[in-house]
């Protein structure tokens, strides 16, 4: 390491520059060498350090740096890599340890190595930093690989009343493959309860992304979408463009308040597409399935003590905005109880004008033809107008019509509001009602909501908002809710109400109040309440994150019905093959409530099958930290662990982006560095990447040194290796530091009154790699 406080006995001189008053050092115990090692500047000792690295202000993480024997900085493509730093031309045949100068490529560079606070900052110019592919450029990212995988999501919800029972399994599965750029994917979930048994295959498709055109093709068992009409599911083929793919399979956030631990089912065209377990309390949904934007929803509760409540969420084809891009696809429908005909499906949509999109398309079979328009424009500041026009025509059938508008609008202080208007005339069929007429009025006539939100205060953020909506059959039902959050200090409190309407019937309201206070670091303290008519529940729970795996949760409720304390204790565990949640609940005075999720994947490749806490998406990667077990890594779909192995999974990968994953140092064992703690992914859709990073053991070693048989070592004294390139000092004691021993290298110490002496000394075989650093003694003799 750098001294600097030896530059206290500068002498400056105009014509020699800056030198260092060689008879002060020799008084303070300084050697001539060391003067002359340190006498530019502070300077890294020569070898490998782990340095935190800085390019253009941002920082790129903790690397492993190589100085050479000046203390010059070696400047190789792993360094570059970490730094985001493109290789220079010049040095592309250069070996992977070779040093790069990178100042004869880019000489306005500035590059400073700080040993003080063991940072390397880099400024480059803009050229020489790697750039993202622009636009539909995709081909520049990695492609290819095999591996198999299977993603299982499976729940159990188990209920004991005084005079029965009832237990319910859901098991969402999904195999599949990938395999030189195809995604081979099958999606089925299964249901079974005591009253009924469901088994929906969702989809079963192989796709690819052709990076040259920017284009996906999907051929099997697919949603065939389309970007302004309602997808159907057929046996057949769809070809888009990449940046449609996220509107096309799009993930629909649901939401709502369970009264107790309830099992959420959720329906679209009468099938199970979704079900979890939720808690007492309000809850969020992030459908991990595909499902049809232009397609209504169907919620339905079961609360533990039988109840049930449904709820239509009208369809959102403008949520995401028209994304861009073009769909073709031809098939023959699927899940059709009449006939099912072929289907050619074809759309369009993209920015014409600055802050102007619009889109088209169409669906047809034999006997069916439906067109649709959408428009996405910026009518003024800070405002976003959404709005979609479509037509059935079935044959020899009244021709129908649809329509719905969506204006949201962010007002000064935080205040922002939305409205949202949707109209279907009462012949308007989809491909699915027209070839399967039921005789009954079903779906949404006409609906409209408005919502009111302000946030970014310390008041908290409040939202309110309400909607009606009318069916077929001439039935009406109004929705409204209020809500509130706010975070005082470190005390949260929210609280919300939900009104249900239907016709003239009150359908209930739902209260929900909590307040949370931290109770030490990982420990939290919350209290609640919730109220429906005249019934309510209180309850109490304590939390706490006991490690970055593992939680639990006690709590307490009273109802009004029962005064007795119910308890309720719920445990989850983010292992690193499964996440893992129990909760057991007691619900009443002779009825109970056990609830279980299990959740993962598992992949298959060529070296053997990692498990993985996460749903393994269509791009991932693989990780290995040489054979280090129990290593953290954190990635973009969240922490993982390595296996026995040393293995572990990045479950998803951003296509076309980078991902960074990066090393937890802490979790490495005492003994071991790594060339490069941050990693980034770049690959293609469907590429299996492997990240590999460098581990390198290392051995610090602390000496008590003695002069043969005398007295300890002086201290200042300079160590060198056999070329006598410096290593490190003498402290005092005789003590020496070696911090990346080396088995065949030769050790000198030089005094400062010139003589030197070599190190002797002998290490276990076996040393600890969670010891910091071993000790033993060292002698030094004359030479």
């Amino acid at each position: 390491m750098a001294l600097p406080w030896a530059f206290l006995f500068l002498e400056c001189r105009a014509s020699d520059g800056l030198t260092f008053d060689l008879e002060l050092l020799r008084q303070r115990g300084l050697s001539e060498e060391l003067a002359a090692y340190f006498r530019d500047m502070p300077r890294f000792t020569p070898g490998n350090h782990i340095v935190s690295l800085t390019i253009n202000g941002s920082r790129s993480g903790t690397v492993q740096a190589r100085f050479l024997n000046d203390g010059s900085l070696c400047i190789d493509t792993g360094l570059l890599e970490a730094g985001g730093i493109r290789l220079p031309t010049a040095a592309a045949s250069e070996s992977q340890g070779s040093c790069i100068d990178l100042l004869s490529s880019y000489p306005q560079s500035q590059i400073q190595a700080d040993p003080q606070s063991a940072s390397v900052t880099m400024v480059v110019p803009a050229q020489a930093l790697r750039p993202a592919a622009a636009g539909d450029d995709l081909s520049a990212y990695d492609s290819g690989g095999f591996a198999a995988m299977f993603n299982y999501d499976v729940s159990m919800l188990d209920t004991r009343f005084k005079d029965g029972s009832s237990r319910s399994w859901t098991a969402l599965t999904e195999p599949g493959l990938n395999l030189g750029d195809w995604i081979v994917r099958s999606r089925q979930i299964a249901s079974l309860g005591q009253q009924a048994s469901r088994l929906n295959a969702l989809e079963a498709y192989a796709q690819r992304t052709f990076a040259d055109q920017a284009t996906v093709l999907q051929v099997g068992q697919i949603q065939m979408g389309n970007p302004v009409l309602s997808g159907v599911s057929v046996d057949g083929f769809q070809l888009f463009s990449e940046q449609a793919l996220g509107h096309l399979q799009q993930r629909r956030v649901v939401q709502g308040i369970a009264k107790s631990q309830a099992r959420v089912e959720i329906y679209q065209r009468n099938r199970l597409v979704y079900a979890t377990v939720v808690p007492p309390g309000p809850f969020s949904i992030d459908s991990p399935a595909p499902v049809d934007a232009f397609a209504e929803l169907e919620m339905v509760i079961h609360e533990a003590d039988g109840e049930e409540r449904r709820l239509t969420l009208p369809a959102s084809p403008m949520a995401a905005g028209l994304s861009g891009g073009y769909q073709f696809g031809i098939g023959q429908l699927r899940h059709s109880r009449a006939a099912s005909p072929w289907v050619l499906s074809a759309g369009w949509s993209g920015s014409v004008l600055d802050g102007l999109e619009v889109g088209g398309g169409l669906i047809a079979t034999d006997s069916y033809q439906a067109t649709g328009f959408a428009l996405g424009a910026q009518p003024w500041t800070q405002a976003q107008m959404q709005w979609s026009l479509g037509y059935s025509q079935p044959l020899h059938q009244e021709r129908g019509m649809q329509s719905q508008m969506t204006l949201n609008q962010q007002f000064a202080g935080g205040w922002g509001a939305g409205l949202t208007y949707g109209l279907q005339s009462q012949s308007y069929q989809d491909l699915q009602q027209a070839l399967e007429p039921s005789g009954r009025l079903e779906g949404l006539r006409d609906f409209f909501s408005v919502g009111l939100s302000w946030q970014g205060t310390g008041l908290g953020n409040f939202s309110v908002g309400g909607g009606q909506s009318r069916t077929r059959n001439g039935q009406t039902s109004s929705q409204a809710n209020l809500r509130w959050g706010a975070t005082l200090g470190q005390v949260s409190l929210n609280a919300g109400v939900e009104w249900s309407l239907r016709g003239a019937d009150d359908r209930g309201r739902l209260l929900y109040m909590s307040a949370s206070v931290p109770l030490g670091t990982n420990r939290r303290l919350g209290a609640s309440t919730r109220a429906s008519g005249d019934h309510y529940r209180s309850s109490f729970n304590l939390r706490e994150q006991v490690s970055d795996t593992l939680g639990y949760r006690l709590s307490g409720s009273h109802d009004s019905h029962d005064p007795a304390l119910l308890p309720s204790v719920g445990v989850s565990w983010l292992a690193p093959f499964s996440q893992v949640q129990l909760d057991y609940s007691k619900t009443g005075d002779s009825a109970r409530t056990l609830a279980a999720n299990l959740r993962g994947g598992a992949l298959g490749h060529a070296q053997g099958i990692t498990l993985a806490p996460y749903s393994i998406q269509d791009t991932f990667a693989l990780i290995e930290v040489g054979d280090l077990h129990g290593v953290k890594v954190d990635t973009p779909s969240g922490p993982v662990w390595t296996d026995r192995q040393g293995r572990a999974i990045a479950s998803r990968i951003t296509p076309y982006a980078d991902n960074r994953v990066q090393v937890q140092p802490r979790s490495l064992p005492r003994s071991v560095d790594l060339a490069n703690s941050l990693g980034i992914v770049r690959a293609g859709r469907g590429a299996v990447s492997q990240l590999s990073f460098i581990v390198e053991r290392t051995r610090r070693v602390l000496l008590q040194t003695l002069q043969g048989d005398g007295p300890p070592l002086a201290d200042s004294s300079m160590v060198v290796d056999a070329n006598g390139s410096f290593v490190t000092m003498v402290q005092a004691g005789g003590l020496i530091f070696l911090h990346d021993f080396q088995e065949e290298e030769r050790y000198h110490v030089t005094s400062p009154d010139g003589s030197g002496c070599a190190l002797e000394f002998t290490l276990s075989d076996s040393p600890d790699p969670e010891q910091y650093y071993e000790t033993t003694t060292a002698r030094c003799h004359a030479i």
